[in-house]
C-alpha cells in the first residue's frame, strides 16, 4: 500500500479509495480508521521499508516488527496479492474511460471469477498465494497483483479496495499496532463486502443469484449498474 508522505487532519478518509469522493452519502457511514495509529500514515511506498537496500532498510527490517517477512522485490512491494474488489468500485474504474489502469483491468477481470457482487481470484491464483505464505509475500514477481505497472505503480490507486488502502507493513505501536491494522482491515472489508451485496440487492438479484457466476459483459454491466446507483445518491 502506499501511504501518503504527510499526515492529514483525523476527519480525512485518506485510508479510502478515491472513488469514494464520487459517494459523499457513505462518509459517514465508514468504519473509522483508528486515530491513535495515526503516526503510520506518514509510511510512503516511494521509500519502503520492506526492501532489502541501504543499510537503514537492512536496519529497519531487523529491528522493526513487521507484518511480513520479506524482503520484498522493489518491483512487487506488498502488491503480491490480487484482492478481492467490490462491484461498485470495479465500476467507478470503468467509468474512468481515460484511465491509464484499463489493460491492466481488463487482464484482472480476465484472471477473476466474475459475481454480481464483485471480482475475486480465479481458485487456482489464491491457492498459489497460500503456498507463498507469509515468508514468501512480496518475493514472487508471477504473483504480483494484475493491476500492477512494470514500473512497480498501481494502476488502480484511484479505486483500490479496503485490503490495499489499509495494508500497513511496520507500525510505530510495534505488535500492538499492527494487530490494531489487521482487525480495521477486517472491518472495513466487511463493510465494503456488505455494500456490494446491498447494491446488487437493489437491481433485483437474490442471494441464489449471488452464487452465479458472470459473463464478462454481464459483469461489467452489473459493476457500472453499481456505481451509478451510489452516483445517483442511494445510500444503504
Amino acid at each position: 500500500m502506499s501511504k501518503p508522505s504527510t499526515v492529514l487532519p483525523a476527519d480525512s478518509p485518506i485510508e479510502l479509495s478515491e472513488a469514494y469522493g464520487s459517494y459523499p452519502q457513505l462518509w459517514m457511514k465508514r468504519p473509522y480508521w483508528p486515530v491513535n495509529l495515526r503516526h503510520d500514515l506518514n509510511l510512503n511506498c516511494a521509500n519502503c521499508r520492506m526492501l532489502n537496500v541501504g543499510d537503514g532498510h537492512k536496519e529497519s527490517l531487523a529491528v522493526w516488527p513487521r507484518r511480513d517477512w520479506g524482503p520484498f522485490l522493489p518491483q512487487v512491494k506488498c502488491c503480491a496479492h490480487q484482492p478481492y474488489w467490490p462491484n461498485y468500485l470495479l465500476g467507478a474504474a470503468l467509468h474512468d474511460a481515460n484511465g491509464s489502469g484499463h489493460s491492466h483491468l481488463a487482464v484482472l477481470l480476465e484472471q477473476s471469477e466474475l459475481t454480481p457482487w464483485g471480482a475475486r481470484p480465479l481458485p487456482k491464483r489464491r491457492t498459489a498465494e497460500a503456498r507463498s505464505g507469509q515468508c514468501g509475500y512480496g518475493q514472487d514477481l508471477e504473483l504480483a497483483c494484475p493491476m500492477l505497472t512494470r514500473e512497480g505503480q498501481c494502476s488502480a490507486w484511484r479505486f483500490r479496495p479496503a485490503t490495499c488502502s489499509t495494508y500497513v507493513c511496520q507500525s510505530a505501536h510495534a505488535v500492538s499496532g499492527l494487530a490494531a491494522w489487521r482487525e480495521y482491515e477486517g472491518r472495513l472489508v466487511a463493510w465494503e463486502s456488505e455494500l456490494a451485496h446491498q447494491l446488487v440487492w437493489q437491481l433485483g438479484y437474490t442471494n441464489d443469484d449471488l452464487r452465479e457466476s458472470l459473463s464478462h459483459s454481464e459483469a461489467l454491466n452489473i459493476y457500472r449498474r453499481c456505481h451509478e446507483l451510489l452516483r445517483s445518491g442511494w445510500a444503504p
